[in-house]
């Protein structure tokens, strides 16, 4: 956030802040969406709330699911920062290194190649690398 933000911005980012905890950051472009449109950053927080419920909250699906399907959907749209924030926020909600690689491939079906040359090898290696973070903060902690 900059120090410039409006006291719109300043509301809307805080009334969703506990949401985007699940990626491990707020993302830039939803700060940038936040201070020039805080009614669309409003609405499009709330809309992703809905949809990123947990199954405790209600959702067939668990989380670390749900960031994996758009993770693998970033792959496939070229879309590297989203692709690991979502890769992050699945490994926070429990996926492994291993499904992440085994999601990404899946990708070569759809649309060949060309999304795992660009993208998706990166979203594997980040994705391995996180793993092997987390392990060494795990052990450092315990």
């Amino acid at each position: 956030m900059s120090n410039t933000a409006t006291p719109n911005e300043h509301e809307a980012l805080g009334k969703h802040a506990g949401h985007y905890k699940t990626m491990g950051a707020m993302p830039e472009a939803l700060v940038d969406l936040a201070r020039h449109a805080p009614g669309a950053f409003d609405a499009y927080s709330a809309m992703r709330a809905s949809l990123l419920k947990t199954e405790e909250q209600g959702a067939a699906l668990p989380l670390k699911y749900k960031h994996l399907i758009i993770a693998v959907l970033d792959v496939q749209r070229d879309e590297p920062i989203g692709m690991n924030n979502h890769i992050r926020a699945a490994m926070l909600a429990g996926c492994t290194a291993e499904e992440v690689t085994e999601a990404v491939l899946l990708g070569i079906i759809v649309n060949g190649m060309p999304a795992w040359g660009k993208i998706g090898r990166k979203g594997v290696e980040f994705a391995h690398k996180f793993a092997q973070e987390q392990s060494a903060a795990s052990k450092t902690a315990g």
